[in-house]
């Protein structure tokens, strides 16, 4: 049994109390981007205190601010601020990453750090004008990804450059910040950061789709090596470009190598060798960064600093390695002992959504729980219960947004009226499937709130089924038609079917068809093709319908 210690070390942003009034935090947003533009204005205008002012004092500053309180910048970047403007004011779109973006959108992120980083010996150290108009791109990035995607999936949780920076090196922050920026959790990217900043960097190399989870081990694994190459490089202008990113390449190469020697070949330490490589990268930054702070800071104040103030800043930096690591290795033993029981390893845990199987429904007020896999997404009444199913990375049976209704039907355990109530179309097609009473169509069906608890590994059909309805009226005999006949045994002509036979009991129904098999999922057809499933797998009524129905 886990006990409460251990789950309330990942609380949600939900659970956590908010201590910083939401007006103090729109002040210091409005503040922060003032700021911003202040910069580009003195890049333009007085351009050494500009750049003085950006790489001697406000990006060297940042790792460790990124490593304490990650949040805290969450809250305040410029970019997130113009990001979630659209959602605030209600002019942004809101319109679903795809899957598939969502998984490459890490990779854009990734690259584009390495590159710009880089791109800081090719001519952004001294040249003001392509640093500020590179800051301006960003910032009106994020607002264009803010007007058309929804939540932070636009910009702030996968293609902004500073996200896997901010992966690594707050992935055991020492003071959480409560996230401000999402009053309801819309589920817009998988593991997200925002939601549960201790769980995150756990649920991604814990997740089972290994290429998902192996984009956030390169990035780590090549931090350390890249961080080097950087503060050795020679300027390019001298070596020329190729033999400057071969001198990245191979910095990178040798990091990324020796990372994936000790995760492979060693059992048990992947998150251990994560977490020291992002703590090794901070500590090699700031041996290099420590006494460029300190210089710019003289340079501003106009006066040396003494001798022991390089000594201090180690000291300051060194503890907070120390304490990252302890809460890290804290965090991993609990997120162990909730994931996994005795030595069978058991589905990974949703962590983000802190689901401990369907005992944890009662509590999970804003949660849709799928008993099936122990996991849970936000109730968002903005998406159907399919697309939640979904973010989770559970696949769900496909056909229906290819115009095959009728493929996903979802056993609804605990929550029902917490759930839209079925429509008319609905209801034929559970009628048609004979699952009314049994199940709902997850394509269709959203949560109004949370408590809803749904099973994804149980067949609707495979439960008993309800009482039937007295029947009423027969519609046949009243109009005087006693025959149907019927074209095609496909989604409408089965549909029809369904309907006139609900309406009629006696009325006799032929159907008329090439096909040998009954009313099946067209849009599968792939899956005979790969082998993935057998015709009957495919069925989209139970074997007996067609006799029960006459």
């Amino acid at each position: 049994m886990t006990s409460p210690a251990i789950i309330n070390r990942f609380p949600n942003y939900s659970e956590m109390p908010g201590r910083v009034p939401a007006s103090v935090w729109s002040v210091l947003r409005i503040t922060t981007l003032a700021v911003t533009c202040a910069l580009i204005v003195l890049l333009i205008v007085i351009p050494d205190l500009g750049l003085l002012l950006v790489w001697g004092l406000t990006i060297p500053l940042m790792p460790a601010i990124l490593a304490f309180a990650p949040g805290l910048w969450r809250q305040v970047c410029p970019m997130a601020f113009l990001n979630q403007l659209p959602r605030m004011f209600g002019f942004g779109r809101d319109l679903p990453l795809p899957m598939r973006t969502k998984h490459l959108a890490y990779y854009l992120a990734m690259i584009l750090f390495f590159v710009i980083v880089s791109l800081r010996h090719v001519g952004l150290n001294d040249e003001p004008l392509p640093l500020a108009g590179l800051i301006v791109a960003m910032l009106l990035a994020a607002l264009v990804g803010g007007v058309v995607f929804k939540g932070r999936s636009g910009w702030c949780g996968t293609f902004c450059p500073l996200a896997p920076i901010q992966r690594a090196y707050g992935q055991a922050p020492i003071v959480i910040v409560k996230n401000g920026y999402c009053p309801t959790c819309v589920g817009c990217q998988k593991n997200c950061y925002d939601f549960n900043p201790r769980a995150a960097v756990h649920s991604d190399l814990a997740d089972p789709d290994r290429w998902y989870a192996g984009h956030k081990e390169i990035f780590m694994g090549a931090l350390p090596g890249f961080i080097i190459a950087f503060f050795l490089a020679e300027n390019p202008a001298n070596t020329g470009l190729l033999h400057y990113y071969l001198h990245f390449a191979s910095w990178m190469g040798i990091s990324l190598g020796l990372y994936m020697a000790l995760t492979r070949l060693i059992f048990g330490l992947r998150y251990k060798v994560a977490l020291a490589y992002s703590m090794s990268a901070l500590l090699i930054y700031y041996w290099f960064a420590v006494p460029i702070i300190l210089e710019t800071l003289a340079k501003l104040s106009g006066a040396p600093f003494p001798s022991w103030s390089g000594s201090a800043a180690w000291a300051a930096i060194s503890l907070l390695v120390v304490s990252v690591l302890i809460v890290g290795l804290l965090t991993e033993q609990d997120f162990k002992r909730v994931s996994f029981t005795s030595a069978d390893v058991k589905q990974t845990i949703n962590l983000n959504a802190k689901v401990l199987g369907a005992a944890a429904a009662v509590d999970a007020k804003d949660l849709v729980i799928d008993r099936g896999t122990d996991r849970s997404f936000p109730a968002d009444p903005g998406q159907s219960l399919l697309e939640g199913i979904e973010s989770l990375g559970v696949a769900m049976d496909f056909g229906c947004r290819m115009g095959m209704c009728g493929a996903d039907p979802i056993v609804v355990v605990q929550g029902a009226d917490c759930l839209t109530k079925p429509t008319d179309d609905e209801l034929v097609t559970l009628h048609r499937l004979g699952l009314e009473g049994r199940a709902r169509m997850a394509c269709v069906c959203r949560p109004l709130r949370g408590g809803v608890v749904i099973d994804t590994k149980t067949k609707a059909s495979d439960l008993p089924a309800p009482v039937a309805a007295q029947p009423q009226a027969d519609a046949a005999l009243a109009t005087g038609i006693g025959k149907v006949v019927i074209i095609g045994n496909g989604t409408a002509g089965m549909t029809a079917a369904a309907e006139i036979r609900r309406l009629s009991p006696s009325c006799r129904i032929d159907v008329v068809t090439k096909e040998r098999e009954h009313l099946y999922n067209r849009m599968a057809i792939g899956r005979l093709l790969y082998g993935r499933s057998a015709m009957a797998g495919m069925h989209l009524l139970a074997p007996d319908w067609q006799d029960k129905n006459n």
